[in-house]
């Protein structure tokens, strides 16, 4: 799955639980990478290159299971970002006519 968003480094304060509300926040895109290019490990990050079917469908399963809409992304790494851009830059017009 494609990350846009980078998590922050964790605070030194002490975090606490979710309110309920927040627990159900849907994003308004979620990109899922296909596994159609080579496996490249990064760090503790990217694993389980052996068994890249396996957890592609598990992620797969996981938006489904969720009703969350999602995109496929798939191609070479350069028309895999153009088409993320492509889908960013869309939604943002979506939300800036409104």
């Amino acid at each position: 799955m494609l990350s846009l968003l980078q998590p922050s480094k964790p605070s030194a304060k002490r975090r606490t639980a979710p309110k309920t509300s927040q627990v159900n926040l849907k994003a308004d895109l979620y990109l899922l990478t296909d596994i159609d290019i080579p496996w490249v490990p990064e760090g503790e990050q990217r694993d389980r290159g052996d068994r890249r079917e396996e957890m592609h469908e598990l992620f797969r399963c996981a938006l489904v299971d969720r009703r969350l809409t999602f995109t496929e992304i798939r191609g070479s790494r350069g028309e895999r970002l153009e088409a993320a851009v492509s889908l960013i830059d869309r939604l943002i017009s979506r939300h800036a006519g409104k």
